[in-house]
């Protein structure tokens, strides 16, 4: 349908903290694939903004042949999965199963969720949205616009609406809530963080999107937001290093808000990595909830040189630290006398693509192939990417380096 369909989101103050977090997917996803997007952030003072979803899904209807509302507690994380594998043709309403109260009465058809759906304009949906909110008395009673649906589907029948199963339009993780019905799998559209805090929403949501960027075949990270210092591409390239070999101990230096971290939390959960380490001076919370339910995940909060002299030795490297030319010298002269079987390195090309102070990756990236060591970089120029930084992948060890070469093509080559 193209322009004729519109992505709906919102949040309201309670909600911002996540709305901001989540509302980047729902835009890349309706960029993909050509649909309108819109996020509405303002409110009437007197009414709850879960029951203003009606007026503003009606308003919307008289503009656009279909509307997807998300809520704002929502996360894509199959961006291929288009809004016509979503909605029932003919259906004015497609909306999926409860995931709690039709768990406990399972055959009540009438029990359905409105935090996703699909309506399509028309005369039925007009009269199902009319209808719903004449129900005043759920304005500011939960659950709002969903209880008076209901009370629409008990009145009329269920004829105008499409009930699909929880996992198409109400896919809630069992990290989220270990009763789900029907809990979200890979592969699932979206996920749902239904019922719990904004903290809780807040620690579940870096995994749930990075799910979503490993399932496009060419993310637009610009719009993709997670707050990374590094490109989403290169986050995957990342985690297919660390879970396709076998690593005792791999390192991250410059863990900042946590965003390549997810790779490194990831292997440490598949236990394709013994232990991650993770060093920076100044540990963030954003970053904290990336490994908080990752085994084997220690965290020095030091800087670089300290951790290089006193921890051991690592047999993965990732660098993205301090970018200058000193600081790299002195962190590669520590991991010489024991140097990792595989050292990657963000920011090597930083210097040429015009950013400032970022000599050391560069360098680094001279310094090695000096010494032999077999080297890839990924700095091609990419339409809404900041690939054409650079990131290094060097390792002495050819069949280390044919692992590289594969994990390279997957993410890189388009």
């Amino acid at each position: 349908m193209s322009q004729t369909t519109l992505v709906l989101t919102g949040y309201d103050q309670n909600m911002a903290r996540v709305g901001r977090r989540t509302s980047g997917c729902k835009q890349a996803w309706a960029a993909r694939h050509g649909y309108a997007y819109k996020c509405n952030t303002e409110w009437r003072p007197c009414s709850h903004p879960s029951w203003q979803k009606l007026r503003i899904v009606s308003d919307a209807l008289t503009e656009y042949e279909r509307v997807v509302w998300l809520d704002a507690d929502v996360v894509i994380t199959n961006p291929m999965i288009s809004a016509d594998d979503l909605g029932v043709p003919g259906a004015p309403l497609t909306v999926s199963r409860d995931v709690f109260r039709a768990a406990r009465e399972p055959d009540v058809p009438h029990y359905f969720s409105m935090g996703n759906f699909v309506m399509i304009q028309g005369d039925a949906a007009t009269d199902l949205l009319r209808r719903a909110s004449e129900k005043i008395q759920y304005e500011n009673k939960p659950y709002w616009d969903q209880t008076a649906m209901w009370d629409v589907s008990r009145e009329i029948g269920i004829s105008h609406i499409a009930i699909r199963p929880r996992r198409v339009l109400n896919s809630v993780p069992m990290e989220c809530h270990s009763d789900a019905a029907e809990p979200w799998q890979p592969g699932d559209f979206l996920a749902h963080f239904t019922g719990l805090s904004n903290d809780q929403r807040l620690q579940c949501i870096p995994r749930f999107l990075f799910a979503g960027v490993m399932a496009m075949s060419l993310p637009p990270p610009e719009v993709y937001d997670i707050g990374q210092a590094i490109d989403v591409r290169h986050v995957a390239l990342l985690t297919e290093l660390l879970a396709r070999g076998k690593w005792e101990r791999a390192l991250e230096i410059g863990c900042f808000d946590g965003v390549s971290s997810i790779a490194f939390a990831d292997a440490a959960r598949k236990g394709t990595v013994g232990s991650a380490h993770f060093c920076d001076v100044k540990i963030r919370d954003t970053f904290r909830a990336v490994i908080s339910d990752a085994n084997n995940c220690v965290v020095h909060e030091m800087d670089s040189f300290t951790c290089l002299r006193t921890k051991g030795s690592f047999d993965f490297v990732f660098i993205d630290g301090n970018h200058e030319w000193c600081p790299l010298e002195t962190e590669w002269s520590l991991l010489k006398p024991s140097p990792p079987r595989m050292l990657v390195a963000h920011d090597v090309c930083s210097t040429i693509a015009g950013y400032g102070k970022c000599a050391g990756p560069s360098w680094l990236w001279q310094q090695l192939q000096a010494e032999g060591w077999l080297c890839l970089v990924d700095a091609r120029r990419r339409r809404l990417e900041k690939t054409q930084r650079g990131l290094l992948i060097a390792t002495r060890e050819p069949e280390l380096y044919e692992l590289a070469r594969q994990c390279f093509e997957m993410t890189c080559l388009h």
